[in-house]
């Protein structure tokens, strides 16, 4: 073989063979991207799942917190509406038992007596009315 055959086998091998083989490190390299996002998709998928069950867990908790207190909250509620009754009807004892004397010295009881023992008399049958109803 001729120099000239030499060099132009020289430059046509190289020339022939060097895209296929960058197609290979390509194709290596794309597959091994591949890989690494597959991997990071199920790393993301499994923190993404973990946070879900965190998260029902979590809103499970707070529903039974929230259940526990609406229950002693209505517990208070109801004795503090007790209470809150009992001293209206010491309050309209009180009152009746102011204008009895008024009455008994010959006095007629003020309007504002006589007005305050009607507002206590339609509240706590209110009260009353609220209650017998829960």
């Amino acid at each position: 073989m001729t120099d000239a055959v030499w060099v132009a086998m020289i430059v046509a091998v190289p020339t022939t063979i060097a895209p296929v083989l960058l197609r290979l490190t390509d194709s290596k390299a794309r597959q091994l991207e591949k890989q690494q996002d597959y991997a990071r998709e199920d790393a993301v998928r499994l923190q993404a799942e973990e946070a879900a069950r965190l998260l029902k867990a979590n809103q499970a908790a707070v529903q039974e917190q929230g259940e526990r207190i609406g229950g002693k909250l209505d517990e208070i509620h109801a004795f503090v509406n007790s209470d809150m009754t009992a001293q209206k009807r010491m309050n309209l004892a009180l009152l009746v038992e102011i204008t009895a004397l008024h009455r008994a010295a010959g006095q007629e009881p003020s309007p504002a007596t006589l007005a305050a023992i009607s507002d206590l008399e339609k509240e706590i049958a209110a009260r009353d009315r609220a209650q017998d109803a829960s």
